[in-house]
């Protein structure tokens, strides 16, 4: 628990028939002193009179004289008085100021611990939010990116076709002219985009053999989207079976994978 600033001492403290036993005997001042520690240690720790440095290691004697920079011998003897007195009583190993009530106001400690209640609940409560406004911005920036990532795909792709100059129209007619559009379309065009950008763009000619290339491979259209992105992938000039296509069958009867013939690149 949070420690309370104050403690009450009575201006008759020095007329405790306790207190007076104590000056009377030798080094009553100091431990007197040892008393008036003890109390505010008690308040630091604020758990109805208990001492310890937490709740799994209470304060032994040596613990105290290093915490009060008193002789062990002092605190020994200060604590037995004490204990004598009935001023302190010792709890499953745990030291504990007897009758603490007459030494902290209950009533404004309950208020203390109320505030530090309610302190620690807004505290917790601003950390939810700032944790769940952290999570929203970074939902929002994983949406503003796929956002920008879309743009910059179509604004590549209208590049692409605003860039084939006189080529633009006989490259659409010819796609339009194998019937190819939706996704197909779409992955022949950034096809187109690769070539140009390795500096070797595609003719109608070229355009048409790699079609006819590709129908050669595959009827599916899905399977020749595959095929035109990994040839986008591997930044090929035209397309070549899947690698992972095995419908070759070794003398051994083992399916081996299609052999890539790369003979065309650099000629389409």
């Amino acid at each position: 628990m949070d420690g309370v600033k104050w403690i009450k001492l009575s201006t008759e403290l020095f007329n405790n028939r306790k207190i007076k036993q104590i000056e009377e005997l030798p080094n009553g001042d100091s431990i007197l002193v040892v008393w008036v520690k003890l109390l505010i240690l008690a308040a630091d720790v604020n758990d109805n009179g208990f001492i310890y440095l937490t709740k799994d290691i209470p304060y032994t004697e040596q613990t105290l004289a290093t915490e009060f920079k008193r002789p062990l011998t002092l605190i020994q003897s200060a604590l037995n008085i004490f204990v004598q007195f009935g001023m302190i009583e010792v709890v499953n190993d745990i030291i504990m100021v007897s009758n603490w009530k007459h030494y902290q106001n209950e009533a404004t400690l309950s208020e203390i611990r109320e505030h530090e209640r309610l302190r620690k609940q807004q505290q917790r409560e601003r950390q939810k939010l700032s944790l769940e406004e952290k999570e929203s911005n970074k939902e929002k920036d994983i949406i503003i990116e796929n956002k920008k990532e879309n743009i910059d795909r179509e604004k590549n792709r209208d590049m692409s076709r605003t860039s084939l100059g006189h080529k633009k129209n006989e490259l659409d007619e010819m796609l339009d002219a194998y019937l190819i559009d939706g996704e197909l379309r779409e992955a022949f065009i950034d096809f187109i985009v690769m070539r140009k950008a390795k500096k070797r763009p595609l003719s109608p000619r070229a355009l048409k053999m790699v079609i006819n290339k590709l129908r050669e491979l595959s009827n599916n259209e899905t399977e020749q989207i595959n095929i035109i992105n990994q040839s986008i992938l591997h930044n090929w000039d035209t397309v070549y079976a899947l690698k992972n296509d095995y419908s070759r069958v070794g003398a051994n009867g083992v399916r081996l994978a299609k052999e890539e013939d790369h003979t065309l690149d650099g000629i389409l």
